[in-house]
């Protein structure tokens, strides 16, 4: 059997950025929407469902990991202001995980985005799928903190994305068994027309292709 499907895979950002010709200073953020999409594989960062799965780009947001607007003590100083148009400080994110996140800074230390218990895994920074486990029924939980604050708070187990979870690794077994089965089926039918055995193998190869298009819509 092959493995399973991987969710919440390693990322990876670019070594660098377009910047403004002359200056060297980067565009308003906007500008980086593409590009951070491609380095996030087209994937939310929170949820790690696909954007064509939800609907497609228009329905992804550009997410400040951390957040410009967030004010720090007394004063309410923004320390992470100047990372407004910072690529490097941008993630894609799916317009529901973005809306439950907004400007949400987990701890009062802006150098750190999780503590013990609550905080915001960062998905270039650290390998995801150290903190969140995908089971079988689409379900994701919690291997250490702050995995499980992280489900709470962005609804991670949301019905769609346990659907879509489910599904992925019911097609991913599919395509497993199919690589398997398939070609002794084919050689049957091929080798044994007319046979009781043929007929069988081809029952069985449109059943399989009948899962096939039931999975894939």
């Amino acid at each position: 059997m092959h493995p399973e499907p991987i969710f919440f895979g390693p990322l990876r950002r670019r070594e660098k950025y377009e910047t403004k010709p002359g200056d060297g200073s980067f565009y308003v953020y906007t500008h980086y929407r593409a590009a951070i999409a491609e380095d996030c594989v087209c994937r939310c960062v929170y949820c790690d469902c696909h954007e064509d799965s939800i609907g497609g780009r228009e329905t992804m947001e550009l997410d400040h990991f951390r957040p410009w607007q967030k004010g720090f003590g007394p004063s309410k100083e923004k320390k992470f202001e100047h990372l407004k148009n910072e690529p490097k400080n941008l993630v894609h994110a799916c317009g529901v995980c973005n809306g439950f996140k907004w400007s949400h800074w987990p701890t009062e230390d802006p150098n750190r985005s999780y503590d013990e218990v609550k905080g915001w895994i960062e998905p270039f920074e650290e390998s995801r799928a150290d903190f969140l486990q995908v089971f079988d029924d689409g379900t994701v939980r919690a291997r250490k903190a702050p995995g499980e604050y992280q489900i709470r708070r962005l609804r991670l187990n949301r019905p769609l994305l346990k659907r879509l979870r489910e599904t992925a690794i019911l097609k991913h077994r599919l395509e497993s068994f199919a690589a398997t089965f398939k070609p002794k089926w084919e050689t049957v039918v091929e080798q044994q027309p007319g046979t009781a055995h043929a007929q069988t193998a081809i029952e069985a190869l449109l059943l399989l292709e009948s899962i096939k298009r039931l999975l894939n819509p």
